[in-house]
């Protein structure tokens, strides 16, 4: 197979002299461990047989013996095995519990999507009486008494708290078990707000006098794991690595583009499909329409890696996560197809760590504000509480400012008309994204409140460092941006000015302190490497935007 592969890469470059086919390597396969026994549910065993046809893995023995404890338990491995253990523990649970309510979580929409999808395949083959009912929680509408509800951390925060008490009473009454999906991906502030939503789910559960539920994580191992399950889990939790899956030698293969690397990586994905195999194209979900010619026959893309025989780059891959996900995936070839400017150099060159680092040791005021208002909101706030989260200088603060107020029995609850479960971005920590508009559509992406504010302005190339489309205009009034395609692949970088002040005077002879500072950025114009060469080019009025945060001075 990897031959044939390879005679495809070099039948398209010799016929497509602009990719040029560099360094090649095959990594070794894994021929993978078997287990005995695993005591589950006869309908279960079933189901395995006739969609794996697989033997269990030790994996799955260790997952079981976790959970019978009621262990926390972390699903750490790079193959796509890890969402087949999870719902193998989902399908064992429903089993053994008819009545019981199960919650998944995930990152995004789109990542909700194929988790109703892939999981509605997997239990379609269970006998029809114990087929689930499955919902996916949206801006519409959910079935509050289906079986299995998959939601948003957004979601969570908009509606299965909020309405805890009412619309989704029954369901946390008798929620039994928690999925939470791919939990990599909360790195920076998402993983604060992801803290939060779980420190809120388990008021939840105590206020409901649930039973304390079965906790299953799913995750690609990283440098620091520990550090950031801490963080996440609370209690003690236990890792079951998936190291024990059969996998196949993979062909990694660098190629570089001499004009652009999204049409010569879409158009050797095609050569790759016409030849009979699963393709995925791994690149920024806003640069999609640079690829949608190619991709309305069979070949997927996504800025996430999905099981595929080959995994195609358009342009170098910045996500660490994603490449070491291809590599140790169950691909049979990963192809890199590299631009050719500066920047794509740079990064092909200096390359990735073998584990990448989740970024999970930072607080932010504006995360903490969202969600000490919204769990107010939803229970009464206790001076316990506010002092096991270390958030009393915020709580005085928003009392002062008169986010919240005290009731006669010294509890705490919200103040004032403004919503107190507002939207956020899982991704920011104030604001919300902005809508993308190309060729008089809004695509199903968006632009984050800090892209928004320091990178896109007119004429400026995005995603950063990659390019591949144009800001044409920005709308401030409706929060939307207006991209078009930039067949010419340029990169920019912005170029602002920036001016700190103190919120506060600072005492005359005072030599080092802690405070809150404004910091006024100001777009003043961009930079631009194109043809070979930078230019600078002026814009006639500045986009500025300030932002607050702690700041050390002396």
């Amino acid at each position: 197979m990897r031959a044939s592969i390879r005679a495809i890469i070099n039948q398209y470059s010799a016929q497509n002299p602009a990719l040029v086919v560099g360094a090649e390597q095959t990594l070794p396969g894994y021929a993978g461990l078997e287990s005995a026994h695993v005591a589950v549910d006869p309908a279960l065993a079933q189901l395995w047989l006739i969609q794996r046809n697989d033997v269990y893995r030790p994996h799955l023995v260790r997952m079981m013996a976790a959970l019978a404890r009621h262990e926390t338990t972390v699903l750490m491995g790079w193959h796509a095995a890890r969402t087949d253990a999870a719902w193998f523990c989902v399908v064992q649970q429903l089993l053994t519990n008819p009545t019981g309510k199960i919650l998944i979580v995930v990152t995004d929409h789109a990542a909700g999507l194929a988790a109703y999808r892939s999981l509605s395949a997997c239990v379609a083959d269970l006998p029809a009486a114990l087929v689930p009912q499955i919902t996916l929680v949206h801006e519409d509408a959910a079935d509050t008494d289906a079986h299995i509800v998959i939601a948003t951390f957004q979601r969570l925060h908009r509606a299965l708290l909020r309405d805890h008490d009412t619309a989704w009473k029954p369901f946390w009454s008798a929620m039994h078990s928690m999925v939470f999906l791919d939990i990599q991906l909360l790195s920076g502030i998402a993983y604060q707000h992801a803290r939060w939503v779980l420190l809120r789910i388990e008021r939840i559960r105590r206020y409901h006098a649930s039973a304390s539920p079965l906790c299953l994580f799913t995750a690609t191992p990283a440098a620091n794991i520990d550090v950031a399950l801490k963080g996440l889990c609370h209690d003690a939790y236990r890792i079951v690595p998936i190291d024990d899956v059969p996998t196949p030698p993979v062909l990694a293969v660098d190629a570089t583009a001499g004009s652009s690397c999204f049409a010569e990586a879409a158009g050797l994905a095609h050569a790759m499909y016409q030849a009979g195999f699963r393709v995925h194209i791994v690149l920024p979900d806003v640069c999609a329409p640079r690829i949608w010619e190619y991709t309305k026959d069979g070949v997927t893309h996504g800025a996430h890696v999905v099981p595929a025989d080959v995994i195609v780059y358009a342009g170098t891959p910045l996500d660490g996560w994603a490449r070491a996900e291809a590599m140790h995936g169950g691909a049979l070839a990963v192809i890199c197809v590299h631009g050719n400017s500066v920047v794509h150099q740079f990064l092909t060159h200096y390359g990735h760590a073998d584990l990448p680092l989740w970024v999970c040791d930072t607080t932010n005021a504006y995360v903490n504000t969202v969600h000490v208002l919204a769990a107010a909101a939803e229970i009464p706030l206790l001076a316990r509480e506010v002092q096991q989260w270390t958030v009393e200088p915020l709580v005085n603060r928003m009392h002062e400012q008169g986010f919240v107020r005290a009731l006669a029995n010294n509890v705490l609850v919200p103040a004032g008309s403004e919503d107190p479960h507002a939207e956020f971005d899982l991704y920011d920590a104030i604001g919300l994204p902005a809508t993308l508009h190309y060729a008089g559509e809004s695509l199903s992406t968006r632009a984050s409140a800090t892209l928004y504010e320091r990178w896109l302005a007119p004429r400026m190339a995005i995603p950063p460092w990659l390019g591949g489309m144009l800001v044409i205009a920005r709308d401030i009034d409706a929060g939307s941006v207006t991209i078009a395609v930039d067949s010419t692949d340029r990169l920019t970088i912005p170029i602002r000015t920036t001016r700190v002040t103190t919120t506060e005077p600072i005492s005359a002879g005072t030599r080092a302190g802690v405070q809150r500072v404004a910091v006024h950025d100001a777009l003043v114009g961009m930079r631009e490497w194109h043809a070979g060469e930078w230019h600078d080019t002026a814009y006639p009025d500045a986009f500025a935007c300030t932002w607050y945060a702690p700041a050390v001075w002396w």
